[in-house]
């Protein structure tokens, strides 16, 4: 039998956050900071052999860098993992606190609620959607800066 599909269901994020016995803001920081932080960090770390060259590898500012750059890291890093997950679970949440009011100016009633919002929990697009922000990251991540992708594709014959 198939799951029932719709906001009342936890999308696959949630559902990875939930994996921690925290509440879910807490949750989601932790994974923020391990994900934003922790694994950037330690790979950089494989790759240099020191922890002062992976943090400046992972900022993106080689010797050079000041602390607004060191610090633009540190935020941009955390809200990438942290806000994505808050927004979904924010927008979700909303629906199914609206479901009565949305129920009675749909059409079908509650019905045409269900079948009207049954693919926010599909899993498909967020499985697509997860590859390309990771694919993404990685990809970012092993380039010499923020702008070789856009420079390689500008230059690519």
């Amino acid at each position: 039998m198939a799951l029932p599909q719709g906001p009342s269901q936890p999308t696959i994020i949630e559902r990875w956050i939930g994996l921690l016995p925290l509440p879910f803001a807490w949750a989601a920081a932790t994974w923020a900071v391990v994900l934003g932080y922790v694994f950037p960090l330690l790979a950089g770390y494989v790759g240099t052999g020191n922890f002062d060259a992976a943090f400046r590898v992972y900022a993106f500012c080689g010797a050079g860098c000041n602390s607004l750059q060191l610090g633009s890291a540190i935020v941009n890093a955390f809200l990438f993992f942290f806000l994505p997950a808050m927004m979904a679970r924010r927008m979700r949440m909303r629906l199914v606190r609206e479901e009565p009011i949305l129920s009675s100016i749909s059409s079908n009633g509650a019905s045409g609620f269900e079948s009207d919002f049954a693919a926010t929990s599909r899993k498909l697009p967020q499985v697509i959607l997860m590859v390309l922000v990771i694919a993404g990251f990685v990809v970012t991540s092993f380039s010499s800066g923020p702008a070789t992708i856009l420079e390689f594709a500008y230059t690519a014959p």
